[in-house]
């Protein structure tokens, strides 16, 4: 992922929204503002839970500082709720011409409470990402939910272009680099019977040239945030609140929404669906993570990652073969490696990362999930 971190994140979407949020100030553009902030808070959401302490506070500061110190994952969560109430409020002031319209915002046309509904939706998944460090995250995920925006149709799509110049990733790996990367055997199989498979896969495919895949075409979108997980979260936020009725709630609506989603009639998988009204925490838990597995596949492949992460479910079982050059202990991985260029040309402040994490490969566990 050296790629993502230099080129998709810090050279990428975060520092594009370091330069909206100060252009958008000297401008007095607060909705630019506010957009931008979202988006920095969603990618750096994705660092934090990925690769644990990372550059943040001065990461932006370009030849003043071209060796920024690393934050630690507790104070990036920290900074990402921050970025998300800066946003909101941002949002909730009066528009200013030549603000956001459907020219310059590719999600939701200048639309600032769709944007602001989207934050809370954020604020929640991130609250839920710390559930083994805060008893309260699934209180205060529970008060954001319920401003987050409500449907499919509302939530934050980017829509790819059908060129294959602007495709989906997912697209353009499938047709630059066909069999590289094939469907896993064990969740091919969770999918027997499910109305969303030929969907999903085509045998041990993720992507077909006939379009049929839902999330490898080359105009599929790519949610921030889907309305399914924000059911999900809820799901799993009242069930630790011990409100089970609520719970198996919010888990239909999760289901029927990623289902509505892909245009299929779910409503004979809804009955093989276990109840949880009456479930233990740990018994809901599993039953929501087996779904939500399945339904933000394509779409929040860190997501799934960070829920099993943090709850151990679903329960997979890591390759006995597997390569364990950088993963003594041969677990599921637990994070990502660093990339070469911050030992290249940022080992200071990565040694003291490191160190601070009490380790860096891929079965040393991050602050959140350990």
């Amino acid at each position: 992922l050296d790629n993502y971190w230099n080129t998709g994140l810090y050279g990428g979407v975060m520092k594009d929204c370091d330069v909206m949020i100060k252009k958008g100030v000297e401008q007095d553009q607060p909705h630019f503002v506010g957009i931008a902030k979202v988006l920095m808070a969603g990618a750096l959401g994705q660092v934090a839970c990925i690769w644990g302490d990372a550059p943040y506070s001065n990461a932006f500061l370009g030849t003043e500082n071209l060796k920024p110190s690393y934050d630690s994952q507790e104070q990036l969560y920290a900074s990402i709720q921050t970025l998300l109430d800066e946003a909101i409020v941002e949002l909730a002031k009066d528009a200013v011409p030549g603000g956001p319209n459907a020219a310059s915002d590719l999600i939701f046309s200048g639309d600032a409470a769709k944007w602001t509904a989207t934050a809370h939706a954020l604020k929640a998944r991130y609250y839920m990402h710390l559930t083994k460090r805060d008893a309260a995250a699934h209180t205060k995920a529970l008060g954001e939910l319920e401003l987050a925006f409500t449907s499919n149709n509302n939530q934050p799509d980017f829509e790819f272009d059908n060129a294959a110049a602007f495709a989906n990733p997912l697209a353009q790996f499938g047709a630059q680099r066909p069999g590289t990367i094939i469907m896993n055997a064990g969740f091919v199989a969770k999918l027997a019977g499910d109305p969303r498979a030929g969907l999903i896969h085509a045998g041990d495919a993720f992507y077909n040239t006939g379009d049929s895949l839902l999330w490898s075409r080359n105009s599929s979108p790519s949610p921030l945030i889907s309305y399914a997980e924000v059911k999900f979260l809820e799901a799993e936020a009242q069930l630790r609140a011990g409100q089970g009725e609520a719970a198996n709630t919010a888990l239909r609506a999760a289901i029927t929404a990623n289902m509505d989603y892909y245009g299929v009639d779910g409503e004979v998988y809804l009955g093989s669906v276990s109840d949880i009204s009456g479930a233990a925490l740990e018994a809901g838990l599993e039953v929501i993570m087996a779904e939500s597995y399945k339904a933000l596949y394509g779409q929040a492949a860190v997501e799934v990652w960070t829920n099993y992460r943090r709850t151990g479910y679903p329960a997979l079982t890591p390759n006995p073969n597997g390569s364990n050059g950088n993963n003594p202990s041969g677990i599921l991985p637990r994070r990502i490696i660093y990339p070469q260029n911050e030992r290249v040309t940022n080992l200071e402040s990565l040694n003291a990362a490191i160190a601070n994490q009490g380790g860096a490969l891929l079965d040393d566990d991050l602050w959140a999930f350990n």
